[in-house]
């Protein structure tokens, strides 16, 4: 049965929303023939590795819950310097970025962990990731099947994710995502990045017809991430523009699913969007990929970039497992999920 409809403050106008009608140029909008790898990959200086070995002696001496860690409490003028080169790739530069790396031949898996969250809250405040408040997410195929309504998400299984932005269906959204690579996979999961200003050019270039649609609101599955006895979906533009920046909710799997809940079909202006959306996304120049490797950091802007993966497998034996460890960012609000 489709679910009732949602209370009014699960539902989001989009009357006469402005429109970004102009093509977009400089380092916001690369290309991968534009893209150079000193544009997003950013080393970890010998003297951070040492603060962060420092601190994490320190903690082993008085530990501290992981959530609980205080990076003002450690001295790391090296780190804190490297997080604000970070920001600026994320805030002005191609909006990616990739740390290289932390050295997890003289750390565990829960050293790096805290060394990476130290890092993080350097540059921003962790938040939770889910309403009751789980902060740090382990992001392995879990091999459960991903059901609209079911509250299980995409990121727990081992399908090819499409270009997408986190918490698409929640406000406030993460300004940042962080992934921690502690595993690789056997074979595929190669990640990819592309800015929504160069997707949005090449709409704007060959759908500008469609191009309209994705700023008035679809349905999302909100994966059951909201208080008990409030609707299951809710309604978001995909693209929105504030005169100065583009924002972007671009998720198809939880639209598509947003749909089912709701009992209805996706209008016909709506799914020739979403088509035409789907074609620039299989046009390679709007996008690079890459492999993370053990210890690499990768940072993506969940605003004004996208971040999708290809299918992938785990060897049957676990010794090549893909293990990212997930964190999401934001300058603002609490540190809960409803901000």
């Amino acid at each position: 049965m489709p679910p009732s409809q949602p209370h009014s403050t699960a539902t989001v106008t989009n009357a006469a929303a402005p429109m970004l009608r102009q093509p977009v140029s400089g380092p916001r909008a690369w290309t991968r023939a534009t893209l150079r790898e000193q544009d997003y990959l950013i080393g970890l200086p010998d003297a951070c590795q040492e603060e962060l070995l420092q601190a994490l002696a320190a903690l082993r001496q008085a530990p501290v819950a992981l959530t609980q860690l205080d990076a003002d409490a450690h001295a790391l003028p090296q780190c804190r310097a490297l997080m604000a080169q970070v920001k600026a790739v994320l805030d002005e530069g191609v909006m990616f970025a990739v740390l290289d790396r932390l050295d997890l031949q003289r750390m565990s898996a829960d050293d790096a962990r805290a060394a990476y969250w130290l890092l993080c809250s350097l540059m921003s405040q962790p938040v939770a990731q889910r309403y009751n408040g789980e902060m740090i997410f382990e992001v392995l195929d879990r091999k459960v099947p991903v059901v609209p309504g079911s509250g299980v998400r995409p990121t727990v299984s081992n399908v090819d994710m499409t270009f997408h932005s986190d918490s698409s269906y929640h406000t406030p959204q993460p300004d940042y995502i962080a992934l921690l690579c502690l595993g690789t996979p056997a074979s595929g999961g190669v990640s990819r990045v592309a800015s929504l200003y160069t997707a949005h050019n090449a709409m704007l270039a060959q759908h500008p017809d469609k191009l309209e649609r994705l700023y008035q609101p679809f349905w999302y599955d909100r994966y059951r991430e909201h208080a008990e006895g409030e609707c299951g979906i809710v309604q978001y533009p995909m693209l929105s523009f504030d005169g100065a920046r583009l924002n972007s909710r671009v998720a198809l799997p939880e639209i598509a699913a947003g749909y089912v809940l709701k009992g209805e079909s996706i209008d016909a202006e709506g799914h020739a969007a979403i088509d035409a959306l789907k074609g620039v996304f299989a046009q390679n120049e709007i996008s690079t990929e890459f492999s993370m490797q053990r210890g690499q950091i990768q940072f993506v802007n969940n605003r004004q970039a996208l971040h999708s993966r290809t299918d992938f497998v785990d060897s049957p034996d676990g010794q090549h497992r893909r293990h990212l460890v997930r964190l999401w960012l934001r300058n603002e609000g609490g540190r809960g999920f409803m901000g």
